[in-house]
């Protein structure tokens, strides 16, 4: 079993990158200029391309097969779109925002189905789009004071409704299972993949305010979640999952550090620990499958700023080879 980590290059002129998933080969991200505001780039084989989308200033927000999911931000608020790319590498902003909304994003796409959240003049929903210009399914709502929809993988929708907010599970366009075990008063479900469900749970409002939540995992129900926070930390998220194995970050010390974990505390890998170099701080943000290898996709920052006087933020590609669902240390 080999572990790698690679931070990847800025494009000239940027100083900070994140991720957002993969599109077919090429990681994809949101970087920032300089002068101001971001652009989504994709990199292919290590390499940065900054994607003109013209006025539409999109922000991805998830990428996976070939589809990059995310909104266009205006200044009456933030509109849901996908890009697309034409025969000869073209880009396209493609808009999902439906009527009758004021605002919207698409927060996660496993290829086929994109989810996300909007808002009216009145409340927020959940919504479900099934395929490209169609428009959205609004996802039943549990007590009616708002959803949202944070992540997708076939067929199943994980997000979490009202406020404080309660985790949820979404099979489909059907009624929501609750995740909301009783002894927290905050819990989100970011991510869903193979039968598991990931996230955060705090004790009080007030706690996932200032930062104070625990990772978890779910397997279909309140009564199933497992905390995953390693001993030695006091706070982190679990944000993705795919085969059985979770990925997010722990903070401990006053950092926070890439996680991964295979569905206990106990299995907890310090993926920050391959980075190397001067980077602080670094989180996990999602997890796929590229080329028969695991890929963790996240980023690494350095908190005091370089010559420059410019706090660094970059992409940061970790590949498992021959994968188990035990994923051992990587200094193993």
């Amino acid at each position: 079993m080999t572990w790698t980590a690679s931070v990847l290059p800025l494009p000239r002129g940027f100083f900070g990158a994140g991720s957002a998933g993969l599109c077919g080969g090429a990681v994809v991200g949101n970087v920032e200029a300089a002068q101001g505001g971001s652009r989504v780039c994709l990199w292919n084989d290590g390499e940065p391309w900054v994607v003109d989308t013209g006025a539409s200033r999109l922000q991805a927000r998830s990428a996976r097969q070939t589809t990059i999911a995310g909104a266009v931000r205006r200044r009456s608020g933030s509109l849901a779109a996908l890009l697309r790319f034409g025969p000869e590498g073209e880009a396209r902003v493609v808009s999902l925002h439906p009527r009758g909304f004021l605002e919207s994003v698409a927060a996660a796409t496993d290829g086929d189905t994109r989810v996300g959240s909007g808002r009216t003049a009145t409340s927020g929903a959940a919504l479900l789009w099934p395929g490209t210009g169609a428009a959205p399914t609004i996802l039943p709502d549990p007590g009616g004071e708002g959803a949202r929809a944070l992540g997708v993988r076939d067929g199943l929708v994980a997000g979490a409704a009202g406020w404080p907010s309660r985790a949820v599970l979404w099979r489909g366009t059907g009624e929501p299972v609750s995740l909301h075990p009783q002894e927290a008063g905050w819990s989100e479900a970011l991510g869903v993949g193979d039968g598991e469900q990931v996230g955060l749970i705090a004790r009080t409002e007030e706690a996932f305010l200032a930062g104070n939540v625990l990772p978890v995992v779910w397997r279909g129900s309140a009564a199933t979640m497992t905390k995953l926070l390693p001993g030695g930390c006091t706070a982190g998220r679990a944000v993705d999952v795919l085969e059985g194995v979770q990925v997010g970050s722990v903070r401990g010390g006053g950092v926070e550090r890439a996680a991964l974990w295979s569905s206990t505390a106990a299995s907890h890998v310090d993926l920050h620990g391959l980075v190397g170099g001067d980077w602080t701080d670094s989180a996990a943000q999602s997890i796929h499958r590229r080329e028969g290898a695991l890929c963790v996709l996240g980023e690494v920052r350095r908190m005091a700023p370089d010559r420059r006087g410019i706090a660094a933020r970059q992409v940061v590609v970790w590949t498992l080879t021959s994968p188990s669902r035990e994923p051992r240390s990587p200094r193993s």
